[in-house]
């Protein structure tokens, strides 16, 4: 069988045609990898004054989609042809950079570590009216540091008992984080009526999730997670009594503790 054979780009010997994995004659260019430095250096484009300025204005201020986004639409309207992503990386570590937002952006993971909160708290902000400005395709969401600002302004009783150089760092308001720390020193109130938990197995029913939880030694998520999914957790079945209350035509004869 005859050998395929193609020129090489750069000092233009013959070569033989390696077999890629899928038996398929490989596109390799060159004869060998000093050719192939040789070719990449002389196919590499220059970095524009306008690329890098643009880098430079908004290095650490987006989340890396939205930057590298528009950073493509911005080298489109100068005519150049786009970078690949792992160009555009490199160049931004290079110049003393990273892809992570740092100034503007943040996501709701790194709030609740900036705050020393649970993730579970900094998401039910977000459904009672912390705006959300952008979701990326990792599942990260990102959220502006006005946003929570505007946030803190308009329902304060949501960051009760967090200390004030936490808040201030986040915020950046001194003022109103003095305020928040100080009036908001413990939850306001019960946001949500703590509903009663009857364990199946043991009839024994509980007063609210906590106790449950503190009882059988589990954790509060598994017992809402049994109760909501009507699913057993470490063998025990958990439900809400109100709901088999209701299912019962209005008796149980579960015995309270």
């Amino acid at each position: 069988m005859s050998q395929s054979r193609r020129k090489c780009k750069v000092c233009s010997k013959l070569f033989v045609i390696p077999i890629d994995s899928r038996n398929r004659l490989s596109p390799r260019q060159t004869c060998s990898y000093d050719c192939s430095i040789v070719l990449r250096d002389t196919n590499k484009k220059e970095w524009t004054k306008e690329e890098i300025q643009f880098i430079h204005d908004y290095a650490n201020c987006l989340p890396s989609a939205v930057f590298y986004r528009d950073f493509k639409k911005a080298t489109n309207k100068s005519g150049k042809s786009g970078r690949s992503f792992d160009a555009f990386k490199s160049k931004v570590n290079e110049l003393g950079y990273t892809l992570t937002p740092v100034y503007n952006y943040i996501k709701l993971s790194d709030v609740a570590k900036k705050l020393d909160i649970s993730k579970e708290r900094v998401w039910y902000w977000v459904k009672r009216g912390l705006r959300v400005q952008y979701r990326c395709k990792a599942k990260y969401r990102y959220v502006t540091l006005g946003a929570i600002k505007t946030f803190a302004k308009t329902k304060p009783h949501f960051f009760w008992g967090i200390p004030h150089y936490k808040l201030y760092a986040l915020i950046g308001d001194a003022d109103l984080a003095e305020h928040i720390a100080m009036k908001y020193t413990k939850r306001p109130y019960c946001i949500a009526k703590p509903r009663r938990i009857i364990c199946l197995e043991t009839n024994k029913i509980y007063d609210s999730l906590k106790k449950a939880a503190d009882a059988n030694f589990l954790q509060i998520t598994s017992i809402y997670k049994s109760a909501k999914l009507k699913k057993p957790t470490c063998g025990l079945n958990f439900r809400y009594y109100d709901d088999l209350k209701f299912l019962r035509g209005g008796h149980s004869s579960a015995s309270g503790q």
